[in-house]
């Protein structure tokens, strides 16, 4: 077995998240060494993670970076697994998944916003915005990331369209209403 994590800090990672969401297994590993588009030469894939975790919450994601930090073990998240730039860069890479991070925590009709776990998919943020009305489809490329990573993002909701305005309340630049727990952003769109 390929290995470069200490038995001590894999049941760290294995109490933070269950022993079911953490793997050291080689097969398990390859997975997410494989890239589609590098797939012919396996001397071609992105390095095998040490051990990938799979966190199903924020409190969960500090826990895992506090135990690698710990351990002195490097790391990275994850969100759609997609590029070559998701995987490790090098290895004994702790690789974070955050697969199971896939909520959406609040959907602010009034302010046009929605807060998003990262593994949230533009589709299920548009079903999901589709159920509250017509006019509350998601904009989208036009989203804003309050914080990126295992943290939460913000998109911007679009309004329906008024003849002669133009769609949405907001120009480009303009202050995006403020968040209680994540601040101020900036509408892109």
């Amino acid at each position: 077995m390929h290995t470069a994590i200490s038995d001590e800090a894999y049941m760290e990672l294995e109490r933070v998240v269950g022993e079911d969401n953490v793997s050291r297994e080689p097969a398990v590993l390859d997975g997410y060494a494989w890239q589609p588009f590098l797939n012919e030469d396996p001397s071609l894939w992105t390095p095998r993670p040490a051990a990938v975790v799979l966190p199903a919450s924020t409190p969960e994601v500090q826990e895992v970076v506090r135990a690698c930090n710990r351990h002195g073990l490097k790391f990275k998240a994850l969100c759609t697994g997609w590029g070559v730039h998701a995987g490790p860069t090098s290895k004994g890479v702790v690789q974070i998944d955050l697969r199971r991070m896939n909520r959406i925590l609040e959907i602010d009709e009034k302010n046009m916003y929605a807060v998003l776990e990262p593994y949230v998919s533009g589709a299920q943020l548009q079903a999901e915005s589709m159920k509250r009305g017509p006019g509350m489809l998601p904009s989208g490329q036009r989203h804003l990331h309050a914080r990126r990573g295992p943290r939460r993002h913000i998109h911007e909701l679009q309004p329906p369209q008024r003849p002669g305005r133009g769609v949405g309340p907001a120009r480009r630049g303009d202050p995006a209403p403020r968040h209680p727990r994540l601040g101020r952003g900036v509408v892109l769109g």
